[in-house]
């Protein structure tokens, strides 16, 4: 597979991870996940900018800006330029996209339009790995098992007549959006 790493004009670069070192993320951390946080804080040596979310002895989810795989960082960025934000090449989050769809199944699309999108795929051991996209910066979340809300959560919480569904097929209920 060649780098899809996606770039601005010169020089104003955005830093994306390539394909290849995200997916080599996602396999790293979801490896032995849910894992303790002592096996977490010998991954941030090699994935610097992880951002935990508590819970007990694990955490709940880690969140991974894909700008920080390649030795770019948040505040470092050169995506600002004359006062107007550049939009992210459409390729870097359809390359991202693409790759997952293909190592886990067809991803479930939960929002989509000019400067933001949402998309979920669900791993066999409960997994739930999100990638997002916000106006300039992309990034990987990845919640353990049983710590993100089902449609059937929501449901009893909200007595709403939102479609029950099954994750796992990957099949948007009807009102979810």
């Amino acid at each position: 597979m060649s780098d899809d790493t996606p770039t601005l004009p010169h020089p104003y670069a955005y830093r994306a991870a390539s394909v290849e070192t995200m997916l080599q993320a996602v396999a790293d951390l979801t490896s032995k996940w849910p894992q303790s946080y002592r096996e977490l804080d010998a991954q941030v040596a090699t994935y610097p900018n992880i951002t935990c979310v508590p819970g007990g002895d694990h955490p709940q989810s880690i969140g991974l800006s894909l700008a920080s795989l390649e030795g770019g960082d948040a505040a470092g960025r050169d995506d600002l330029y004359d006062g107007e934000y550049y939009m992210i090449p459409t390729n870097a989050y359809d390359a991202y996209e693409t790759a997952l769809d293909a190592q886990f199944g067809e991803g479930t699309e939960i929002e989509r339009d000019d400067d933001m999108a949402h998309i979920e795929w669900y791993l066999d051991d409960g997994v739930r790995v999100t990638l997002s996209m916000l106006t300039w910066d992309i990034t990987l979340m990845l919640e353990a098992p049983g710590t993100w809300e089902s449609m059937e959560d929501l449901e009893r919480r909200y007595h709403s007549d939102i479609d029950l569904y099954d994750p796992r097929r990957q099949t948007p209920p009807s009102g979810y959006y």
